[in-house]
């Protein structure tokens, strides 16, 4: 068979093919200080609870237990750090620095005084100390050399805001030190691949300022539900089973006539159990304090969506009937598979959390 192009109307599926991937560095670590990352697998997918990941049949590959079970820990450390990080004491440290840099580069506005910059310092001073608290935390969670950048993101706020405190000390004003040299630096990315933890909470702990207040027992609850969501899929053959699947919409598409095999009935299986799960886990999120309630109504809708598409994708192959299976892999079926009108976080402040890699 040649390879067909893949058209537009794939690309959410290559995308969700994409998100489970991520590598593991090695076993020289100390236990983070966050529990109950362990998993096991059956149909390729993985499910929570018990001592550490294993992968028992279907479509998922086997996978070591400690390196999985150590992105595992790590990636819920970050999570832990980012519920219970003070939003009010973040923002208020951010809006200083701002304020700081800004009178500074104003030269013609003079000296803001003592006062005001007497409240940038004290403002830049508590996020200072709670960020090295945080790095500190994080510190203590794991000897693997790569983890070290996953510290970079807070230690280079930390050094930018010692700096801004210092130059809100001269005597001299505007500041002679360039206050808005270096910026703040991001983790490196390779290095947060090999450990599996690209894109997830763990990249972004030195800029996320935490849960709203308002919405802290359904965001923390959320995130966390999130990222065992993520690490369960991760272990479990979640993208192996999703590529099997596109097999099928790829042959589909040829107009080629699909013979079905039982690897393939497993893989779609497996993908439909999985988010029958993920569907299951984002309900018992509760929502007393929840920050839009129709976004979420929404975001629960389009998880039983994918459930419902799969689903009817496995019963087409269990059928054996070409038209019935050329009308569930088929492009009319995307909508279908996929749900409407799409995922939003944002309202839910999760749009940088772990729930964005859970939508695809």
């Amino acid at each position: 068979m040649r390879a067909p192009a893949r058209p537009a109307v794939l690309l959410p599926l290559l995308v969700t093919a994409t998100l489970a991937a991520g590598g593991c560095g090695g076993d020289d670590e100390r236990p983070a200080s966050t529990t109950g990352a362990g998993s096991t697998t059956t149909g390729g997918v993985a499910t929570t609870g018990g001592a550490g990941p294993t992968t028992t049949g279907g479509a998922g590959p086997t996978t070591t237990t400690g390196a999985a079970d150590r992105t595992a820990r790590l990636a819920l450390t970050c999570t832990a750090l980012l519920n219970d990080r003070d939003r009010k004491v973040f923002q208020a440290a951010n809006d200083a620095s701002l304020a700081l840099v800004s009178a500074a580069v104003r030269k013609s506005a003079g000296d803001p005084g003592e006062q005001r910059r007497s409240a940038w310092r004290n403002a830049l001073s508590a996020s200072r100390d709670a960020l090295a608290a945080d790095r500190d935390r994080l510190a203590a969670a794991s000897d693997v050399p790569d983890w070290k950048a996953v510290l970079t993101g807070i230690q280079g706020r930390i050094d930018v805001y010692a700096a801004r405190i210092e130059a809100a000390k001269s005597s001299t004003w505007p500041p002679t030190a360039d206050i808005r040299a270096g910026g703040f630096p991001s983790p490196d990315r390779e290095a947060l691949e090999r450990l599996g933890l690209a894109d997830r909470d763990c990249a972004r702990v030195g800029d996320e300022p935490g849960p709203d207040p308002r919405h802290r027992t359904f965001v923390t609850a959320a995130a966390t539900t999130c990222t065992r969501i993520v690490d369960r899929r991760r272990v479990g053959g979640f993208e192996a089973a999703l590529r099997t699947g596109l097999e099928v919409v790829l042959r589909v598409r040829e107009k080629e006539r699909v013979a079905v095999t039982d690897a393939q009935k497993d893989a779609v299986r497996a993908v439909r159990d999985e988010w029958r799960r993920t569907a299951a886990d984002l309900r018992a999120v509760p929502t007393a304090d929840v920050p839009d309630a129709a976004a979420w109504r929404t975001a629960l809708r389009l998880a039983d969506d994918r459930a419902s598409g799969y689903d009817d994708r496995l019963q087409a192959l269990e059928s054996g009937d070409d038209d019935r299976i050329a009308e569930a892999f088929g492009p009319r079926s995307f909508r279908r598979v996929l749900g409407a009108p799409g995922w939003e976080f944002e309202p839910l402040g999760l749009e940088r959390r772990d729930c964005a890699r859970v939508q695809a």
